[in-house]
């Protein structure tokens, strides 16, 4: 998986659309605030822990980064197997320019809430086939998921969007 990740970030930009809310980090700032408000309005956690998510925010904005190809929700059950082998990368509607530890941040945590007891063995694995991002676990990783979370969270409608929710609330935690 961490290859194929690497894979997808060394794509040509000028071949994948940029998701506008993550061209830059000052377009980010700004729609992860609307996100945001949007959330605290309906969700109890989100509420909760506004100001933890808002730190989130600024840090994953405060820093320098550009845009790369990300897949979006890459996770294992996206990836369909052959022999050992991955054969088909599923869900690629998703597919955009984003902050490029995206997809590393956003299997990390999804890895580490439904398999606790694997994740420590499955992210060397990642980070080893990545090629040890910034020299082991991408920088900000639990930032850049809880960014990521609140977008997807925001997507969906209040009774659909409970999954992200816990998972925001899992990055932040």
């Amino acid at each position: 998986m961490g290859r194929l990740a690497r894979a997808l970030q060394d794509m040509p930009t000028g071949a994948v659309a940029a998701d506008p809310a993550w061209r830059t980090p000052e377009a980010l700032r700004r729609a992860a605030g609307g996100w945001l408000e949007l959330l605290v309005a309906d969700e109890h956690l989100v509420r909760e822990q506004r100001d933890s998510i808002r730190a989130s925010i600024e840090r994953v904005c405060g820093s320098s980064w550009s845009a790369l190809p990300t897949h979006g929700d890459f996770v294992p059950a996206n990836v369909l197997m052959h022999r050992g082998k991955i054969a088909i990368l599923l869900d690629v509607t998703g597919l955009a320019l984003r902050h490029p530890d995206v997809d590393g941040s956003w299997w990390d945590l999804v890895v580490r809430f439904h398999h606790p007891a694997e994740a420590s063995r499955l992210a060397r694995s990642f980070r080893r086939g990545f090629g040890a991002m910034h020299g082991g676990k991408p920088e900000g990783s639990n930032d850049v998921a809880a960014v990521r979370a609140l977008q997807v969270a925001a997507a969906h409608g209040r009774a659909t969007r409970g999954h992200a929710v816990t998972l925001l609330s899992s990055a932040i935690g």
